[in-house]
């Protein structure tokens, strides 16, 4: 997928009437050049760092205290925007072309947004009101489309809304436009036939941010991404030094029972079940250290799930996994110095500091 954004610049695009037929050539134009599938245009691209529009939204019909209103972004589309980009239509239709070019009072919502306003019940048919310009703007529900996931935006994961609205482009147009094109190839190879019929089409239109969609993921994710690597590093330090603490400690604590070993040994006791004591003496050492943390790791959960996204602070594989870890580390703790003691003469063992 190839993805531009321009404007509207010039004498065709001085009237809303005039912009949607200068962006009705663009995307004529586009369609023409080779290689080319499907094209569409939209305000913003929903991955991109062009921009973004929120709206607030209540189901028709019902009074929704003020500041409860479900937030979502706004997208106005085109035809061929969600063939363009793969979105599915779960239920209902797209916009028909007269819609679009009318600003049809129509709407899609994603599946978050119709789970949210009409959970266990069909959403196609429904009325929307759209908070806009100081009033409530009823909109029909036509179609449900599949949830396009926000990677990363400007406020943070947790702060991009989940629900989602298209509506047909001249319902909320703009002089800039972002544009998806979809090609049989290489999309950079394209790029040079789709600049010259827009070009050809809109004479001086201004064209920047021409990137395919793995770029423009590339340029979005790449600082989120930086920041995992950089704080699996730390993770790494800091799992190596409480390994490190913890072998440490325990390795001390079998030594400190030294002279206890030889008098065992002196008086007939077994290696191997002196062994056995010192292991499970370290293991026990380890499980209240673990205990203690699993503990505290609780108590600060819900702390903790605000800085995560995708995974749980209280995950049981990533428990499980560094449970397992540290405590083979204090099995060899226990084992590793036992073992040299043990296989000393008790004469020797009582003479160890």
């Amino acid at each position: 997928m190839l993805t531009l954004r321009f404007t509207l610049a010039g004498a065709d695009a001085r009237q809303p009437d005039q912009d949607f037929a200068a962006l009705e050539r663009v995307l004529a134009a586009v369609a023409e050049a080779p290689g080319v599938r499907s094209v569409g245009a939209v305000n913003y691209l929903p991955v991109s760092r062009d921009g973004y529009a929120l709206g607030r939204f209540v189901p028709a019909g019902k009074d929704v205290p003020k500041g409860e209103e479900l937030l979502a972004t706004v997208y106005s589309a085109t035809r061929g925007y969600f063939e363009s980009l793969g979105v599915p239509l779960v239920r209902g239709r797209a916009f028909h072309r007269e819609e679009i070019a009318q600003g049809a009072p129509l709407a899609l919502v994603n599946e978050t947004q119709a789970k949210k306003l009409w959970a266990g019940t069909d959403a196609v048919g429904r009325r929307l009101g759209w908070l806009h310009d100081g009033r409530q703007e009823q909109l029909t529900v036509v179609g449900v489309t599949g949830d396009i996931v926000q990677p990363y935006q400007i406020g943070g994961l947790d702060a991009w809304p989940a629900a989602q609205v298209f509506l047909p482009y001249k319902r909320l147009p703009g002089k800039t436009v972002s544009l998806a094109v979809r090609t049989g190839g290489d999309p950079l190879a394209a790029a040079p036939a789709v600049r010259e019929r827009m070009r050809a089409a809109l004479p001086g239109v201004p064209i920047y941010n021409l990137l395919s969609m793995r770029q423009v993921l590339t340029q979005v994710l790449w600082l989120p991404r930086y920041w995992s690597q950089l704080f699996n590093v730390f993770g790494v330090l800091a799992a190596l030094l409480a390994a490190i603490g913890l072998f440490g400690v325990v390795a001390y604590s079998v030594h400190q029972r030294s002279r206890e070993m030889g008098i065992r040994l002196a008086v007939g006791a077994r290696r191997g079940e002196l062994l056995t004591l010192v292991v499970a003496y370290g293991l026990r050492l380890a499980a209240s250290g673990l205990g203690i943390g699993l503990l505290l790791l609780v108590a600060a959960s819900r702390l903790l799930a605000t800085l995560l996204q995708g995974v749980s602070p209280l995950d049981p594989p990533i428990l499980a996994g560094v449970g397992l870890a540290l405590t083979a580390v204090a099995f060899l703790a226990s084992v590793l110095p036992a073992r040299r003691l043990l296989h000393l003469d008790p004469v020797d063992v009582l003479r160890v500091e």
